[in-house]
């Protein structure tokens, strides 16, 4: 294509015009045609070396910008130190003379992206066609078979140096070749994931080392990562959190974690577990109950300031449990908990707690209440939190469902 416009009309045109041969397809300049006065222009090859060799001998040059990654990192540091609350920091460009805007085309083909679990019997993780693709710092790898190909037209001599493409996941980076063969990457430094700028979180990007502003191509991951002991082999502990949990989970028909009702006597008081919010025995001493672990966990590009999640399962209220004396036995009373199959806590049952609703002061995750990030505990530099179910009454398989919505400024 070649696009026309004046620059002083009835003198000359500037022309936008993409080279051929060595220049390649990719490499275009600014051309004046026609006469300016009495001076016709020369657009002839000259005779220039090193870098400049495929230039023209004459040409208009143009100003062009150029990524300054240090000044953009000194400005990052200062933004910090004035306002630790600031968001984001505009990338600093040098604007120099150049005789022409230049770029290569590449082709970045991924056919497998695999997430390896820390348990070394489990099968690695297919993510690349997930609808919803999870990974968290309980993984141990990520491995992505990759071919990056150039165009079939030799790029210009660049000004600047031959251009390093780089693959980086979080803040690890790892330097790939053009043409390669298909060899993978495996990024291993997942711990860092839980320390690194929300900003950088949960995405595979690929760009120039010398442009790394300028994101050539990203692959992100999915926002929230919920966890239970899906496959039932740990009773009241935390769940394993590995690959096979998760290929579990999404496995259709499967009822889930199992939870036995909280319907006993712990402590042998005549009053059920489900009524009582400490459990101590006759002499005071705190009995070692457990629930069942939730785990919950943010991502990194949520700022969890400015972040609100909802619960959604049927809750059963645990100010709302109806008293009444037995009718087979005076001395006695019978305990009936409110409607509802579930309790959802802040606390485990070896803690005593408060049946208030959050909102109240209490350690109750009341269904359906919005709760900012910071009421249940979560901070920036703490993404995952863990929180216990207690089971009420018995339900069909699949029936006590817990839905967690997390709504936040992207």
């Amino acid at each position: 294509q070649i696009t026309e416009f004046p620059i002083n009309p009835g003198k000359a045109l500037q022309v936008l015009k993409f080279g051929e041969g060595e220049v390649g397809k990719y490499h275009y300049y600014l051309q004046v045609n026609g006469k300016t006065g009495a001076e016709s222009n020369d657009f002839s090859t000259g005779n220039h070396v090193g870098v400049l060799r495929h230039r023209p001998n004459k040409y208009v040059p143009v100003k062009v910008p150029l990524f300054d990654e240090t000044i953009t990192n000194v400005n990052k540091i200062l933004q910090l130190q004035n306002n630790p609350d600031a968001k984001g920091t505009n990338a600093a460009f040098d604007w120099v003379y150049r005789p022409e805007l230049s770029f290569s085309v590449v082709d970045l083909e991924v056919s497998s992206i695999l997430l390896h679990s820390n348990d070394p019997e489990d099968d690695p993780l297919e993510l690349i066609n997930s609808t919803d693709p999870v990974i968290s710092t309980a993984d141990s790898a990520v491995e992505i078979f990759y071919n990056l190909l150039s165009s079939q037209f030799d790029r210009i001599t660049p000004l600047d140096g031959e251009q390093t493409f780089i693959l980086a996941f979080g803040e690890e980076e790892i330097e790939i070749t053009v043409n390669s063969d298909g060899t993978p990457i495996k990024f291993t430094n997942l711990e860092h994931l839980a320390e690194i700028k929300p900003e950088d979180y949960m995405s595979i990007r690929l760009y120039l080392n010398e442009d790394s502003q300028n994101v050539l191509w990203d692959w992100a991951f999915t926002t929230m990562d919920l966890d239970m002991d899906s496959d039932n082999n740990n009773g009241y502990e935390e769940p394993d959190r590995t690959v096979k949990e998760e290929e579990t989970e999404k496995q259709e028909g499967h009822p889930g974690k199992i939870i036995r009702l909280n319907d006993g006597d712990i402590n042998q008081n005549d009053i059920p577990d489900f009524a009582e919010f400490e459990y101590i025995d006759s002499k005071g001493i705190k009995l070692n109950k457990k629930l069942v672990p939730f785990v919950v966990e943010i991502p990194g590009h949520v700022e969890i300031e400015e972040a609100t999640i909802k619960f959604e399962y049927i809750g059963s209220d645990p100010l709302n449990i109806a008293q009444a004396p037995d009718p087979t036995d005076n001395t006695k009373i019978i305990y009936t908990p409110a409607e509802g199959s579930q309790r959802l806590w802040l606390k485990n049952a070896d803690e005593k707690r408060n049946p208030l609703g959050i909102s109240e002061g209490g350690d109750y995750v009341t269904p359906n209440a919005e709760y900012t990030l910071l009421q249940l505990g979560f901070e920036n530099s703490k993404r995952i939190k863990i929180l216990y179910i207690e089971g009420i009454r018995a339900t069909e398989a699949g029936a006590a469902t817990t839905r967690v919505y997390l709504e936040y400024q992207p």
